[in-house]
């Protein structure tokens, strides 16, 4: 099941971190949870049909036809891993928050 998180906050569903604006595919057996009924109920989470992976878009490109852009300087350490775990990049070794944005640019580019 794929939910997207439409709060201003980090939610947490299984083990994956969903910021705002962002979706993670959970297990379905999370559809039934009470906690995550009460959050679709409540406009903080929403189920995505159509499988499409929503991303946090820097303002001004949202009319643009190219990629959608990130902006990582903007983001909270916490943001950023959460966007890693979301995209399974490896975060080890990163102490300081230009060194996992450096880590997240260098894995998106491959």
């Amino acid at each position: 099941m794929l939910l997207k998180n439409i709060s201003k906050r980090l939610i947490v569903v299984e083990d994956k971190k969903i910021i705002p604006g962002y979706s993670a595919e959970v297990s379905d057996t999370y559809a039934s949870h009470p906690i995550v009924i009460d959050m679709i109920a409540n406009k903080e989470l929403e189920k995505v049909e159509n499988c499409k992976v929503a991303s946090i878009v820097s303002e001004g490109s949202s009319n643009s036809q190219g990629p959608e852009v990130v902006d990582f300087k903007n983001m909270k350490v916490s943001e950023l891993e959460a966007y890693a775990s979301e995209h399974s990049i490896d975060l080890t070794g990163a102490k300081t928050k230009e060194e996992k944005i450096a880590l997240i640019k260098a894995n998106e580019s491959n």
